[in-house]
């Protein structure tokens, strides 16, 4: 299920981002890099402070 979520959502961007220039593919490829950088800290906070209810 997520394997076919991330391989839709990847070629949906992709289509978009043939379109669009070096400079703006390489500026959404930071922020979604933050983006998951960032999920991912919530997340194990997440699962850090629940196990210690």
């Amino acid at each position: 299920m997520f394997y076919w979520l991330f391989c839709s959502s990847f070629s949906y961007f992709y289509e978009k981002l043939k379109g669009c220039s070096r400079a703006t593919l390489y500026a959404g490829f930071k922020i979604t890099q933050r983006t998951i950088f960032f999920t991912q800290i919530i997340t194990i906070f997440a699962l850090f402070t629940a196990k210690l209810e």
